[in-house]
C-alpha cells in the first residue's frame, strides 16, 4: 500500500511538473511574441507587427497590453471601429491601462466618428462656412441631418487648429447674441465641451436645452458632456446628480464611465495622433512616449 501510495505521489508530481514547464512555455512565448511585435511596430514594419501580436492575443487573450499595441495598429491603418475594440479590451483587461489609453481611445472614436460623417457628406469645414457665409437656414438643415451631432462636434480631422478656434468663436457669439434653435444650442454645448476646457457657457446650453427637451432620444449626448464639464468645474454635486439623472433614463454605466473619463483628455486637437510619427523608433525607456504607455513590463 505504501508502494502504491509513493507512486500515485511521484505521478502527481510528475503532473504538476508538467503543467509548470507549459506554463513556463506559454509565458516565454508571450514575452517573445510581444517584445518582438513591439520592435517591428517601432520600426516601422506594421504588417509583420500586427501578425505577432494577433498571434499574441491568440496565445494569451488575456495579454492587455498586446490588444493595446493592436488597437495602435488599427489606428495606422485608419480603422477606428477596430482600434476601439482593442482599446476596450485592454482597459478591460486591466483597468490599470486607463490613464494611458483613455486618450488613444478617444481619438480613435473620433476617426470613428469623423468617418460616419464622410458617409453622410458632413463636417465641420462645411459648417464653418455656412457660419461665416450667414446661411442660418442651410446651417439648420445641416445640423437637423447631422446622423450623429456628438461626432461632428468632436470632428478633430476637417479643421485646422485656426479654423477651429474662428468656429468657436462663431459659436460664442450665436450663443450670446441669437435665439438659438435647438439642434443649433445641443451642438454648441457639444462642441464647446469637446474643446477640453470647463466653458461655463457650454453647462448653460446643455442644461437649457435638456430643460426645453424632455424626451428627445439625444439627452444622453448631452447627459454624458454634461458629466465631463462638472468634473472639470470641479462641481461635485452637480457631477452626481447628472449622474443619477443619467441613470435614470437608463445610459448604459459603460458609456457614464468613459464620458467621466474623457474629462481628462483635453481638446481634440491635443489627444495624440492616430499615427505615431515622432519617434518613428521609440526609445522604450522614454518616459513620455506612447510606445512606454504600453510597452512597460513586457513579461505581461
Amino acid at each position: 500500500m505504501a508502494g502504491k501510495g509513493l507512486i500515485g505521489a511521484l505521478g502527481l508530481l510528475a503532473l504538476m511538473g508538467c503543467s509548470l514547464a507549459r506554463t513556463e512555455f506559454y509565458r516565454g512565448e508571450t514575452r517573445h511574441l510581444y517584445s518582438r511585435g513591439c520592435e517591428a511596430y517601432g520600426a516601422g514594419e506594421l504588417s509583420q507587427a500586427r501578425e505577432l501580436l494577433t498571434r499574441l492575443v491568440e496565445v494569451d487573450p488575456a495579454h492587455a497590453r498586446g490588444h493595446a499595441v493592436l488597437g495602435h495598429l488599427s489606428m495606422a491603418g485608419g480603422d477606428g471601429a477596430a482600434a476601439g475594440v482593442f482599446y476596450r479590451q485592454a482597459l478591460t483587461l486591466d483597468p490599470a491601462l486607463t490613464e494611458a489609453l483613455i486618450p488613444w481611445l478617444v481619438q480613435a472614436e473620433a476617426l470613428q466618428g469623423a468617418q460616419r460623417l464622410e458617409l453622410a457628406g458632413v463636417d465641420l469645414q462645411g459648417l464653418l462656412e455656412l457660419l461665416e457665409a450667414g446661411n442660418d437656414e442651410r446651417l439648420q438643415e445641416m445640423l437637423e441631418a447631422c446622423p450623429a451631432l456628438d461626432d461632428l462636434a468632436r470632428d478633430a480631422f476637417s479643421l485646422t487648429p485656426r479654423e477651429r478656434w474662428q468656429l468657436r468663436r462663431h459659436v460664442l457669439r450665436r450663443l450670446l447674441t441669437t435665439p438659438a434653435a435647438p439642434s443649433e444650442r445641443l451642438f454648441a454645448g457639444l462642441f464647446l465641451g469637446a474643446e477640453g476646457t470647463a466653458d461655463p457657457l457650454a453647462v448653460r446650453a446643455l442644461e437649457t436645452w435638456l430643460g426645453d427637451n424632455p424626451s428627445d432620444a439625444r439627452r444622453p449626448l448631452a447627459l454624458n458632456q454634461l458629466l465631463a464639464l462638472y468634473l472639470r468645474l470641479g462641481d461635485t454635486a452637480a457631477f452626481l446628480e447628472a449622474w443619477q439623472q443619467a441613470e435614470a433614463e437608463g445610459v448604459p454605466a459603460a458609456d457614464l464611465a468613459r464620458a467621466a473619463g474623457s474629462a481628462a483628455t483635453g481638446a481634440p486637437g491635443d489627444q495624440p495622433s492616430p499615427v505615431p510619427d515622432a519617434p518613428r523608433r521609440p526609445h522604450p525607456e522614454s518616459e513620455t512616449g506612447w510606445f512606454r504607455l504600453v510597452t512597460m513590463g513586457q513579461g505581461g
